[in-house]
């Protein structure tokens, strides 16, 4: 005879398994949007710093903040831009293809 608690549900394994391959998923996914938002911050670091170096050169200073963002984007070219974008789906594959190692940038 076997002892057994009233109270303890009995656990579906179809159920089990369904919830184990949710949590998967979400982990997956956590880990996507992961890499996707490094990949965006490392993008707009590469921006601002390029920003810095462009308009704050030889101690620049600006009288207005539309004075400031004229100078950004008179510094920026759209090449620049197009070439950031490129990079970034060539760094989400390598990222996608590799999950969790190093890549080469």
């Amino acid at each position: 005879m076997e002892l057994t608690d009233p109270e303890e549900p009995e656990i579906d394994s179809a159920a089990f398994a369904l919830h184990s391959m949710h949590l998967a998923i979400c982990t997956a996914a956590f880990a996507f949007n992961s890499l996707l938002l490094y990949l965006l911050r490392k993008c707009s670091e590469n921006v601002w710093g390029l920003f810095a170096r462009a308009v704050y050169r030889h101690g620049k200073q600006f009288q207005t903040v539309a004075e400031l963002k004229d100078a950004m984007w008179d510094k920026i070219q759209p090449s620049y831009l197009e070439s950031l974008t490129n990079s970034r789906n060539n760094r989400l594959f390598q990222v996608m293809q590799k999950f969790k190692e190093p890549i080469s940038y």
